[in-house]
Parts: structure tokens; C-alpha cells; sequence
């Protein structure tokens, strides 16, 4: 069995070609979602991107709970996880936040509201709500839920926000990891992928 070494630590092949082998009904699941099919129309792909926003903004919300577990974000700077683990959420967290795009840089999820706004989708719903828990830095449920209300945010995308936000109250970086790596990174592997991946 040949190891994945990870500075003094070891993760078993075998271990990650079982997950694999498990998640692999959910991945065919997925690339058969009707929501491939259930855009139509520019109204629809509207209606989608004005939930879609939220789930670009809270992994963002995830990749920086993993920065600040496993690479040092204080002051003063010490020597803080391994050195791979530094290095991938560092290169992770430049492109997501900083990517070069049309000659400029650029976070996605500013891209993202961009091409909303291209498209004339609105934003103000994703913008209020983004306003109200940013100010309040309280991304307990309870604030959540009152940050949804005030701006009346659809309540799918409330939903999915909230279960991630679970994720990162355990506190537990693994569950975060697992959340990020095979939650929202399968899940673009597959869209990347798929035959409707020309849909937009």
C-alpha cells in the first residue's frame, strides 16, 4: 500500500480510493441533476444565479476557515501546519480571491456578481444580506436567520447556507475540509465536465 505523505503524517491510497469508490453513486446522481435541464431560458438562468450566489460566497466562507486553521494568519507570523497544506490553501485562496481575469484581478465571487449584473440578474438580495452579516461579524444561526429576513433572500439558498455554516460552527477542520474538497470541488469537477457544461 503506498502512502500519500503529508510531512509526518500518512493518509493510506486505499483510504481516499474507498471514499472515492463510496461518493461515486452521489457523483452520478449529480451529473443527472434536472437542474442541468431545468434552465431554459435567461429568466431561468436569473432566477438561478440569484440563488447560486450564495453558495459562491459561503465557499469562500470555507476556504477561509481552512487558511486560517492550517496557515498562519496572525501576528506576530509563526510557523503554523504543513508545509503542502500552506502552499494549496495559499494557491487556493490567490485565485479565488485575487484571480487574473480580462486584464484585471479579481475575486470570483465579484466576477460572479458581474456577470449577474452583465445579465441583468439583481443583486441587491445577495448584497443586503452580505451587508447585514458582514457588519455584525455574528454568523451564528441566529444571525443568519436574521440576516436572510431583513433581506428577504430565497429560502433555498438560506437553507444551503446554513448547513454549510454548521460545517464551520463544528469548529472540526476535517469536517470543513471534507465540506470543501468533496462538497463544492467534486461538484465543479462535474459541472466542468459534463455535457451541459455549455449551458451557460
Amino acid at each position: 500500500m503506498t502512502p500519500t505523505a503529508h510531512s509526518d503524517f500518512q493518509l493510506p491510497k486505499r483510504a481516499i480510493e474507498r471514499l472515492e469508490k463510496r461518493l461515486e453513486p452521489l457523483r452520478k446522481k449529480l451529473e443527472k441533476h434536472p437542474l442541468y435541464a431545468a434552465v431554459q431560458s435567461v429568466d431561468d438562468l436569473r432566477y438561478f444565479m440569484q440563488n447560486h450566489v450564495f453558495a459562491v460566497w459561503d465557499f469562500m466562507s470555507l476556504l477561509k476557515v481552512l487558511q486560517r486553521h492550517l496557515t498562519c494568519v496572525d501576528i506576530p507570523w509563526e510557523q503554523k501546519g504543513f508545509r503542502e497544506s500552506r502552499r494549496l490553501i495559499n494557491e487556493i485562496v490567490l485565485g479565488e480571491e485575487s484571480d487574473f481575469v480580462g486584464g484585471q484581478n479579481i475575486s470570483h465571487l465579484e466576477l460572479y456578481l458581474d456577470s449577474m449584473k452583465y445579465a441583468k440578474a439583481d443583486t441587491a438580495v445577495f448584497e443586503k444580506f452580505m451587508h447585514t452579516i458582514c457588519k455584525s461579524s455574528d454568523y451564528t444561526e441566529k444571525s443568519l436567520e436574521a440576516a436572510f429576513a431583513e433581506a428577504e433572500s430565497p429560502r433555498p439558498a438560506a437553507e444551503f447556507v446554513k448547513r454549510t455554516f454548521e460545517f464551520i460552527q463544528s469548529g472540526k477542520v476535517h469536517i470543513v475540509a471534507a465540506a470543501f474538497a468533496f462538497g463544492r470541488e467534486v461538484q465543479n469537477m462535474i459541472f466542468n465536465n459534463s455535457s451541459s457544461r455549455n449551458l451557460f
